[in-house]
């Protein structure tokens, strides 16, 4: 047990520490760097993850009393070296292992804290100009790395790339993310500069997206990432071209309010425009699930879900003024759960 509470391999205490300014200067090792490092690499993505981190250890830095100079502290060059590897070592890893077994493979193959000298000459490295800025290595030429898969589009729901290959969310677009959690649907969206906005009851979801679109399309006002419930946004009414809804819906406690919910994203939809929506279903589950009440159901694989219908969607397309745009598609997961497409166009 180390001095601050966590057991070592705990990578998300560790980040819980240094975050807080609680980790001990002594305990801010090569290993704990990769390791926060690798956190948030993991969870942000390389961009937002080298600003982030960029921030966060020069105020650690200052919190446990290191001066961040042109001879001490915050390192440019080296942060962004290990952001790159890491991203690396993430792209050629099995995500589905967990972020402590990610971490001990890190810490395996990167633990030599010397390993930047490999690429770098000593006199390189700790220059001035490398420790205020990105420096290329020196001794072994940079790879031109394509950016990755991941890098370009994010954690996208792969129906709703689906829609951007069809061309139906295209450049131009002003694009609501109702329920938009960390940003994981807006990656490519934000890069190819489109008119983008969110809402999310969480307030820590809403910073996280805003940090990732100060990153990736700085020129968005951050109050176009708002704290609110998509059943009263404060948005105006018809002011988007597309309203993106995944996996939210099914979070409503009862038909009422699901019937707020979605009355509140189609109300900022503009005519004409694209109603993207992936939630829970009973397609091809009804004999699996077990009914709470109020169309809430507990699934196979134990969550609680507020649960649709095909015929109840399509009851609705008529309701709310719409017209399908692809028939309803859904996929069940191993008998676990059922996630069903319903894309639409308001008249």
């Amino acid at each position: 047990m180390s001095s601050t509470g966590f057991m070592p391999g705990s990578t998300a205490a560790l980040v819980h520490a240094w975050v807080a300014g609680t980790l001990p200067k002594a305990e801010w090792t090569h290993e704990a760097h990769l390791r926060v490092g690798l956190w948030h690499v993991a969870t942000l993505g390389p961009v937002v993850a080298l600003s982030q981190l960029r921030q966060g250890i020069t105020r650690y830095n200052e919190s446990v009393g290191t001066a961040n100079t042109d001879s001490s502290g915050y390192h440019e060059t080296l942060t962004s070296f290990y952001v790159d590897l890491i991203a690396r070592f993430l792209d050629q890893s099995d995500r589905t292992q967990s972020l402590d077994a990610l971490a001990s493979a890190l810490v395996d193959r990167y633990g030599d804290r010397d390993l930047a000298l490999r690429v770098y000459s000593r006199d390189r490295l700790f220059s001035t100009a490398a420790r205020r800025g990105w420096l290329p290595p020196d001794l072994v030429p940079a790879p031109a790395a394509a950016p990755s898969l991941v890098d370009r589009f994010g954690d996208i729901d792969i129906y709703l790339f689906d829609q951007l290959l069809r061309g139906r969310i295209a450049p131009g677009m002003r694009v609501l993310d109702a329920g938009c959690g960390g940003g994981r649907n807006l990656v490519y969206l934000l890069r190819s500069g489109y008119d983008v906005a969110g809402v999310d009851e969480h307030e820590g979801a809403v910073a996280r997206t805003r940090a990732l679109a100060a990153v990736l399309s700085p020129q968005i006002d951050p109050g176009a990432f708002r704290v609110e419930p998509i059943e009263s946004m404060s948005f105006p009414a018809a002011s988007f071209d597309a309203v993106v809804a995944s996996a939210v819906f099914h979070f409503a406690r009862d038909p009422g309010h699901f019937e707020r919910m979605l009355r509140g994203a189609w109300r900022v939809l503009r005519p004409g425009g694209v109603f993207f929506v992936r939630l829970a279903s009973k397609v091809g589950m009804s004999n699996d699930v077990r009914a709470l009440g109020d169309g809430r159901f507990i699934l196979p694989d134990g969550t609680e879900r507020y649960l649709v219908t095909v015929e109840s969607l399509i009851e609705w397309t008529t309701r709310l003024g719409g017209d399908l745009l692809d028939p309803i598609k859904t996929t069940v997961v191993h008998n676990q759960r059922a996630m069903t497409t319903w894309v639409t166009r308001r008249r």
